[in-house]
């Protein structure tokens, strides 16, 4: 009787770990398919623009040295100068793609960390969240900074306590690699900072030790931070936008990462409703680790802090995108408090959460599964089916839709029939064809008819885009010339 008592819970506890695993595995591998599909459709314009820094950098330095810009994530830049644009559009996001990737993986490694037993919390959270989808799918640098910075912060977790090298060299280089894909991981590498300078100070064997301990870990990221900043960040440029408040800001950053309304009311609603969640999570929640609260504030605060001192002209809740993963992890340790298993009414709640969370996040995924970051080639390719031979075309903004043309007439040798021309070389009688963009929700009602520099246009047809990133466009074409 006692061999097989000493049996069933090593039995019991096998399965439990090969369900665990197997759950694991369907909820990565349904995130991972959702990023693939959603790399697929044209470039839009920031990730054009990023193009452009690339096509035109001589050489890799030139990436740091020359183009102070927003649009310019180094390490990013570096890669679509390695690959061009003459690949198609899969490869240029391929970065992203296996940065996607990664972050389901670390997501699952500090969960075991973080939330132990409750690790598929956060790696459900990332795997369905609408924003980590949209930005691992797309030529930019924010995915591969977010899954630097999350194997830096399991590096620092695992072997805060060591005295070996490795680890730091290697927590050091993912942090620089972190920093060089985008400037907000400097963000995270600040707050990990303040976080180990808590517990280092904590160790008794005296001041230098603790230093020594500090500066082991710290001291090449911070130097190489400070040398990147100086080099690059302090001069860097915005191109624009639109203006958003930090309400705003705020209720986009919540709004999207929990699938809740990111507008309006239900902005603040939703904004009220994140904080109280981090209030709980810090309150009750479960922390492995020494110190731990004190990690998730310096995480989420410190980026607000920065932003709120520097006070930036333009300001988008994705500067908040480095934070969206340690965000799920907290909301993985609030889960870590609840009993053990769930019982009754409890994990009905928790299902319907689970599931509300999951319906809208899918919804916003659909819309970008299906219009994808809008259909720029489609919308030309319409446009020379219905002209004769060589044709003319105009917009409402030349910068935007100017630049997406143009990388497309590079691309496909049939749009060498279209001539873009700018608001100031309009011929008198007006371009043949006409683009209006927008971005958000494409209207419901469009004009039939509009009056554009003097000449009328007739409506022809609409091509949808995707939240978030990209423009619709609207196809107008010079009334004398459409056919009823």
């Amino acid at each position: 009787m006692k061999a097989r008592r000493k049996k069933l819970p090593s039995s019991s506890a096998t399965s439990w770990r090969t369900n665990d695993a197997l759950v694991l595995w369907l909820i990565g591998c349904a995130g991972f398919l959702a990023i693939v599909l959603s790399a697929r459709g044209d470039l839009w314009l920031d990730e054009v623009i990023s193009l452009q820094w690339a096509r035109s950098a001589k050489t890799p330095w030139d990436l740091l040295a020359l183009y102070h810009h927003d649009n310019n994530h180094p390490i990013n830049s570096l890669w679509l100068l390695m690959v061009g644009e003459s690949h198609g559009t899969v490869l240029p996001r391929l970065l992203s793609i296996v940065s996607g990737a990664i972050i389901l993986f670390l997501m699952v490694k500090l969960g075991e960390v973080l939330c132990p037993t409750r690790r598929w919390v956060p790696l459900l959270l990332a795997s369905f969240s609408f924003p980590m989808i949209l930005y691992a799918s797309e030529a930019r640098g924010y995915a591969p900074a977010l899954a630097a910075n999350l194997g830096a912060t399991w590096l620092l977790l695992k072997w805060r306590n060591s005295k070996q090298f490795p680890p730091t060299l290697a927590f050091g280089l993912l942090s620089i690699v972190a920093m060089l894909s985008h400037g907000s991981a400097l963000h995270i590498l600040a707050a990990q900072f303040l976080w180990f300078v808590l517990v280092a100070f904590q160790d008794e064997r005296g001041v230098i030790h603790r230093i020594y301990r500090v500066l082991h870990w710290f001291g090449i990221p911070v130097l190489a931070g400070g040398i990147y900043y100086i080099l690059f960040l302090r001069e860097m440029m915005v191109a624009g936008g639109p203006h958003y408040s930090w309400v705003q800001v705020f209720g986009h950053f919540f709004g999207y990462s929990l699938g809740l309304p990111t507008e309006g009311i239900g902005g603040v609603f939703t904004t009220v409703v994140s904080i109280l969640l981090i209030i709980a999570a810090l309150v009750w929640g479960v922390f492995p680790i020494p110190c731990g609260r004190w990690l998730y504030s310096f995480i989420l605060l410190v980026p607000a802090a920065v932003l709120l001192l520097t006070r930036p002209e333009f300001l988008y809740f994705r500067y908040f995108l480095v934070c969206l993963p340690y965000f799920y992890l907290l909301l993985g340790a609030l889960s870590e408090a609840l009993p053990k298993p769930l019982h009754s009414w409890k994990r009905i709640v928790v299902a319907v959460v689970v599931v509300a969370f999951v319906s809208t996040n899918v919804a916003r995924v659909f819309a970008l599964l299906n219009w994808q970051r809008g259909d720029y080639s489609g919308a030309l390719r319409y446009v020379v089916d219905r002209s004769s031979g060589d044709t003319t075309i105009s917009s409402d903004h030349d910068f935007r839709n100017g630049l997406v043309v143009q990388s497309l007439k590079r691309r496909f040798p049939e749009f060498s029939r279209i001539q873009y021309c700018l608001a100031s070389d309009i011929p008198n009688i007006g371009t043949e064809w006409l683009i209006l963009h927008g971005q958000g929700d494409p209207p419901a009602v469009t004009p039939e008819k509009i009056s554009w520099e003097n000449r009328s246009y007739s409506f022809s047809k609409l091509f949808p885009a995707g939240p978030v990133s990209g423009f619709y466009w609207m196809i107008f074409r010079r009334t004398d010339l459409s056919v009823e």
